[in-house]
């Protein structure tokens, strides 16, 4: 409950919703196949910048882990990543997973 709420936390807008709407159906899947997630940064690079509002594109791995399984899983992706300043703080609102080809 705590990782979920520091996620959506992160977010604004429409994706806040959206994910807040997929909940019940991630934890289902992650209480079923004993799974968990985690993420980490590899690097950040700003493609445009606008006022409150960046775009920025994003390497990350991602790992999953399941009960017994030995080695967590990985794989690493690149996304774009727009960002805009609300309240005093900067809030994901819009991602989208790019190729590795392109």
């Amino acid at each position: 409950d705590a990782d979920f709420a520091r996620a959506i936390d992160g977010l604004t807008g429409p994706l806040r919703t959206q994910q807040q709407q997929r909940r019940a159906d991630l934890e289902k899947t992650m209480n079923q196949t004993q799974t968990d997630y985690a993420g980490e940064v590899r690097s950040v690079g700003v493609e445009s910048a606008s006022g409150s509002s960046v775009l920025l594109l994003v390497c990350a791995t991602g790992y999953s882990v399941r009960v017994g399984a030995g080695n967590p899983m990985s794989g690493t992706e690149r996304f774009e990543v727009g960002v805009q300043y609300v309240n005093g703080r900067w809030l994901v609102s819009e991602y989208l997973a790019l190729s590795a080809t392109g």
